[in-house]
C-alpha cells in the first residue's frame, strides 16, 4: 500500500497494512537482535499494546525515504496484532544515529551496520555482506581477517559507519574464508572460536593451509569443543605438527 510522502514532518496513524508496507525496505531489519532479546521484547510490547493500545507518544520514526529509523519491534508488533500505530516522518532522521543510540539495548548488531552501508552503496560493505552470506561468517571475523585481530567491536562499527575501509584483494580475503570453511568441515565443534583460531594461525608466515587440511582430514575428530580460542589453537597446533620431528611450527 502506497503512503503519501507529502505528509512528512507530521505525526500520523497508519493501519497495520500500511505499517507492513514499510517493512519491505531492506533497511528495516531486526535480524541483528539476539533471538532471546527479540522474543522478550516482543512479548512485552504485545502485552502492553493489547492492554493500552498504541500510544502516540512513542511513534515509529521514519526518514524522508520511509525507512524505519526507530521502532522496528513496534512496527512488527502492530503487524502481528493487526492494530494501527503512530509514525513520525522526520526528514532529518538518520538510520545510523538511531542505531548508535539503541545499540546499548542490543537492538542493532554489527550485521545491521553493514547492511545500512550496503544500502548506501559502499563497496567495502558489499564485500563484507557477500562473504557473510556465502560463508555464514560474522562480519567481525571477516573484518579482523583483513585488518587485524586487535580490532574491538566499537572500532569495527566506527570503520563501517565511516565507510572508509577497503580490502586489499577481494580474491585473497575470499580464499581465506574458503580455507576456514574447509577446515571447519573436518571437525565436529562448530563454534566461531574455532574459526577465529584458524584465522589467527593463518597469520603465522610459516602456516601452510594444505598441511592443515591434510592433518585435519586425518585427525579432525580429535578436536573437542572449547570455550577458549587459545585452547583451540593448542589443539590445532598439535594436529598441525603431528608426525614432524623437525620443522614444527608453534602458534600459541
Amino acid at each position: 500500500m502506497a503512503i503519501n510522502k507529502t505528509r512528512k514532518g507530521t505525526l500520523m496513524q497508519l493501519s497495520p497494512e500500511e505499517i507492513k508496507s514499510l517493512q519491505t525496505n531492506d533497511s528495516n531489519r531486526v535480524s541483528g537482535v539476539a533471538k532471546s532479546t527479540k522474543s522478550k521484547r516482543m512479548t512485552v510490547l504485545k502485552k502492553n499494546l493489547k492492554k493500552y493500545g498504541y500510544r502516540r507518544a512513542f511513534p515509529i520514526v521514519l526518514n524522508e525515504d520511509l525507512v524505519i529509523c526507530d521502532g522496528h519491534h513496534r512496527a512488527q508488533a502492530c503487524v502481528e496484532l493487526g492494530i494501527s500505530g503512530w509514525v513520525l516522518i522526520d526528514p532529518d532522521a538518520v538510520v545510523q544515529e538511531y542505531a548508535e543510540m539503541s545499540s546499548s539495548t542490543n537492538r542493532w548488531g554489527i550485521p545491521d551496520y553493514v547492511k545500512a552501508k550496503v544500502n548506501e552503496g559502499v563497496q567495502a560493505a558489499q564485500v563484507v555482506e557477500y562473504l557473510m552470506e556465502k560463508y555464514k561468517f560474522q562480519p567481525q571475523l571477516i573484518m579482523r581477517l583483513e585488518f587485524g585481530f586487535s580490532l574491538t567491536n566499537p572500532m569495527i562499527i566506527n570503520m563501517i559507519n565511516e565507510g572508509k575501509f577497503d580490502f586489499m584483494s577481494v580474491n585473497e580475503i575470499e580464499a581465506r574464508c574458503e580455507h576456514i570453511k574447509q577446515c571447519q568441515e573436518f571437525v565436529l565443534p562448530k563454534q566461531d572460536k574455532f574459526k577465529i583460531a584458524i584465522a589467527m594461525m593463518m597469520q603465522n608466515p610459516h602456516y601452510r593451509g594444505a598441511r592443515m587440511l591434510s592433518k585435519l582430514c586425518q585427525k579432525g575428530g580429535d578436536v573437542y569443543p572449547s570455550a577458549q580460542t587459545g585452547n583451540y589453537i593448542d589443539q590445532l597446533q598439535r594436529i598441525y605438527n603431528h608426525g614432524l620431528s623437525t620443522g614444527k611450527v608453534y602458534f600459541a
